[in-house]
């Protein structure tokens, strides 16, 4: 289950470098669709910040619990515990 935190943190850790990189590409560049370039790398920046946040929150709660603590992962407790 860790490895799925892991994969989740570092797809949303490459999407947060490609918008900075396309922000500072348009920023740089003069073209006709540079505003909506802008509103396309702020938009991908705010969206992987929020994602990396919640996925480090989840992260450490399922920490918390035990969750990473065996190799297997667990689908259901068991009813009534």
């Amino acid at each position: 289950m860790i490895f799925l935190a892991d994969i989740a943190f570092a797809l949303e850790l490459t999407a947060l470098i490609l918008g900075t990189a396309l922000l500072i590409f348009v920023s740089k560049e003069n073209c006709s669709c540079k505003q909506f370039g802008k509103i396309i790398a702020y938009f991908t920046i705010v969206a992987s910040i929020l994602a990396m946040l919640c996925t480090s929150y989840y992260s450490i709660r399922y920490w918390e619990e035990g969750a990473f603590d065996s190799t297997r992962v667990m689908m259901h407790k068991q009813m009534g515990n």
